[in-house]
C-alpha cells in the first residue's frame, strides 16, 4: 500500500488522503475515521487570542490610565486652546485647568463627606428611637411585633447595615485616593 499522501480538492480546501481510505466521491458512511486538519493560521489565531487576553488583564491598570489621559485630553483640548489663542503657554494652561479641577474634586469630596458622614452617625445614634416608634407604629396595625419578631429582626438588620456603611465609607475613601493617585500619575505623565 502506497503511503503518499495525495489531497482531495474539496470545498474546505486541500485535505491529505492516503490509499485505502476515503476516495474522492466515497460515501462518508464507508469511512471507520474523520481526518481533522488544524491550519498553523488557526494556531496562530487561537494563541494570539489567549495572549492578547492575558495582555488585557494584566495591563488593565495601565489602560484604564490611558483612558482616563485620552480623557482629561480631549475634555481640556478646547479650553487649553482657547487659552493658547490668549498667549499663554500650553503647560500653564494644563496646570491652571488641572488645579481647578482637584480644587473642585477635593471641595465636594469634604462637603458631601461631611455631611454623608454625619447623616450616618445621627441614623446609627437615632436608630433606637426609630426602631421603637416603628414597632410600636406596626403593633398598632395587627400585633406583627410579637407574631414576627420584628424588634430583633430589625435589630440585626441595624448592626448589618452599620457594618455595611462602615465598610462602603472605608472602601469609597480608598477608591477617592486611588483616583487621586492615578490623576496625579496622568498628570505626571502629561507634564
Amino acid at each position: 500500500m502506497n503511503r503518499t499522501p495525495r489531497f482531495d480538492n474539496g470545498a474546505r480546501g486541500l485535505l491529505p488522503y492516503n490509499e485505502g481510505e476515503r476516495q474522492p466521491g466515497e460515501n462518508m458512511a464507508e469511512q471507520s475515521r474523520a481526518l481533522i486538519v488544524i491550519s498553523p493560521q488557526t494556531v496562530f489565531l487561537v494563541f494570539g487570542l489567549l495572549f492578547a487576553t492575558w495582555l488585557l488583564i494584566n495591563l488593565q491598570t495601565v489602560i484604564v490610565l490611558l483612558f482616563i489621559a485620552w480623557l482629561f485630553a480631549s475634555t481640556l483640548s478646547p479650553a487649553v486652546a482657547w487659552l493658547e489663542n490668549r498667549k499663554w503657554p500650553r503647560g500653564i494652561s494644563i496646570s491652571l485647568f488641572y488645579i481647578v479641577f482637584l480644587t473642585l474634586v477635593g471641595g465636594l469630596v469634604f462637603f458631601l463627606g461631611d455631611i454623608l458622614i454625619r447623616q450616618i452617625t445621627d441614623l446609627i445614634n437615632n436608630f433606637p428611637v426609630l426602631m421603637e416608634r416603628t414597632s410600636r407604629y406596626l403593633s398598632q396595625i395587627s400585633g406583627i411585633r410579637s407574631d414576627f419578631h420584628l424588634e430583633a429582626w430589625l435589630t440585626s438588620q441595624a448592626r448589618t447595615l452599620s457594618f455595611n456603611v462602615q465598610a462602603l465609607l472605608k472602601a469609597s475613601i480608598g477608591y477617592v485616593f486611588s483616583f487621586l493617585s492615578a490623576f496625579l500619575n496622568v498628570l505626571t505623565v502629561l507634564l
